[in-house]
């Protein structure tokens, strides 16, 4: 996988699956706009990827709120001048079909 020159931007970056792409998007050569609800650990993995030589970009960010979402995206976007990828990693859990789950739920 060739990414040198994109930027991606993933959600619930700071550990597990997230961190782990965030970390081979990096590696092949993307750019990077960690968003977590824990900036400590989003800060973390964000020089873990400047080591690599990625430009690297944290927001913190809860994606229960749309809002927040919308700003950690159009920021991120903004920094890098563009986003080609985007992985939403993070998620809620809801004891419910994903089809009758609302947007206010979500």
């Amino acid at each position: 996988m060739e990414l040198l020159g994109q930027a991606a931007l993933v959600t619930g970056a700071a550990r597990g699956i997230g961190k782990a792409i965030a970390r081979r998007f990096a590696q092949e050569g993307a750019d990077v706009a960690i968003v977590d609800r824990d900036g400590e650990l989003a800060g973390a993995v964000a020089d873990e990827l400047k080591a690599l030589g990625r430009r690297v970009f944290v927001a913190v960010a809860d994606v229960s709120s749309c809002a927040q979402i919308r700003n950690a995206v159009e920021a991120a976007a903004s920094t890098f001048g563009r986003l080609d990828i985007c992985v939403n990693n993070a998620g809620i859990a809801k004891s419910q079909p994903f089809l009758e789950v609302s947007e206010d739920d979500w």
